[in-house]
């Protein structure tokens, strides 16, 4: 199987996650389980991509506080290229307390945004979307996001977008090939609880393909002459943290392959699907072996 390079745009954060029952207002529920470790959209996806195989660089801005250091150890310990992530004196990173619930996995995010992080786009080193075989991008930076998008659009690199559909993400959107979007965003733009239309709609925008996410729902997906949908695997969830980040980097590993889109979005969701099983938007993230074998497990296979 190909070893592609992964490029990603965006952000890059610290996670404080802890695991507790939901508290009563104004009572107490006891911790079960604590961790700090690294997030963010893009830098996640870009760790699930390195996991996965891939050479994998990150590019955007981060502050040059001590979270910041955290952050980029993170990533270059799981073998992110971080040499090229625009460093800003005197900036604040952002950092995001995490409560999952101890009942349904599921989380809830606190985050502390970024400060003085404001710079110029010509400071991205734009040579660096020339080594991609696929762009990982999120519109967090949404001028830093254009600028990268209309290049690699200008070299013929596929764009994978993550993207919450804000009005300050729509130009960004347009020029993106595959646009993934939670369905909690997808409704919310669409203004319609049916996924497929819903995918239809973001589509028009541009993307050659759109896709929504719903979790253990499973994923709809709308390309060109085709639309469907792919069941979740059913698995013991632990924590959900970082499953959508980390389906983009399954994702954009599985473009890199040239398999079939269907293909791509299956092998997407057991790679998000086995992350669930551990605490953390990382922790979980298998290899390509391992994600593999449980594809076989699950009577799957994918070309070579």
């Amino acid at each position: 199987m190909r070893e592609p390079c992964i490029v990603g745009f965006g952000i890059a954060c610290l996670d404080y996650l802890f695991v507790a029952p939901k508290a009563t207002p104004g009572g107490f529920a006891p911790i079960l389980d604590y961790k700090v470790e690294g997030g963010g959209l893009t830098g996640t996806a870009l760790v699930a991509a390195s996991r996965l195989g891939a050479r994998a660089i990150m590019l955007g801005r981060i502050g040059s506080d001590d979270i910041g250091e955290q952050i980029v150890k993170g990533l270059e310990a799981e073998g992110v290229d971080t040499s090229h992530l625009i460093r800003l004196p005197g900036a604040t990173s952002y950092f995001s307390v995490v409560h999952v619930d101890a009942e349904t996995a599921e989380r809830t995010i606190y985050g502390r945004e970024e400060q003085n992080m404001e710079c110029s786009t010509d400071l991205i080193p734009l040579e660096v979307i020339s080594k991609a075989e696929v762009l990982v991008l999120d519109p967090h930076w949404p001028e830093g996001a254009l600028v990268v998008a209309r290049k690699a659009r200008e070299l013929g690199v596929p764009i994978v977008l993550d993207s919450s559909l804000k009005p300050s993400h729509m130009d960004v959107v347009s020029e993106s090939d595959y646009a993934i979007v939670s369905r909690s965003a997808a409704i919310k733009f669409a203004g319609t609880e049916d996924c497929i239309q819903a995918a239809q709609m973001l589509r028009s925008l541009g993307p050659k393909t759109a896709v929504i996410t719903c979790g253990s729902e499973g994923v709809y997906y709308v390309s060109d002459n085709v639309e469907g949908y792919v069941p979740a695997f059913e698995l013991k969830a632990v924590d959900t943290t970082g499953a959508g980040d980390v389906f983009h980097g399954a994702f954009a590993f599985a473009i890199a392959q040239e398999w079939d889109l269907r293909e791509v979005i299956i092998f997407a969701s057991a790679v998000a699907a086995i992350k669930c099983t551990e605490l953390g938007g990382r922790a979980g993230i298998p290899s390509l072996e391992e994600t593999l074998r449980f594809l076989q497990e699950h009577d799957v296979l994918l070309p070579n």
